[in-house]
């Protein structure tokens, strides 16, 4: 086993060279840097799935959107029709 290997066991995220509370304040920084990217990619993750829901929802809407189209459309048909024969009535 080497000793980036070695390294990798025990949680070392530096190569220590003089094992001082410098080398051990920078290897308890990275932790936490590494921690609060795990974070990040575990929202980047939510977020992506949260996308394809609403992608998947807008999908749905659009679907519909030809059919209500021709609905009001016939319907815009239909209260012009009747507000014309209301005109002629009085």
């Amino acid at each position: 086993m080497d000793e980036r290997e070695q390294m990798a066991i025990s949680g070392g995220f530096i190569r220590r060279v003089t094992e001082d509370a410098r080398e051990n304040e920078m290897d308890e920084n990275l932790e936490q840097v590494g921690g609060i990217i795990g974070n990040l990619r575990h929202m980047a993750l939510d977020m992506g799935q949260e996308i394809d829901t609403q992608n998947r929802q807008v999908d749905r809407i659009m679907e519909k959107v030809p059919l209500n189209d021709t609905i009001r459309f016939k319907l815009v048909g239909k209260i012009t029709s009747f507000i014309g024969k209301c005109r002629t009535l009085m």
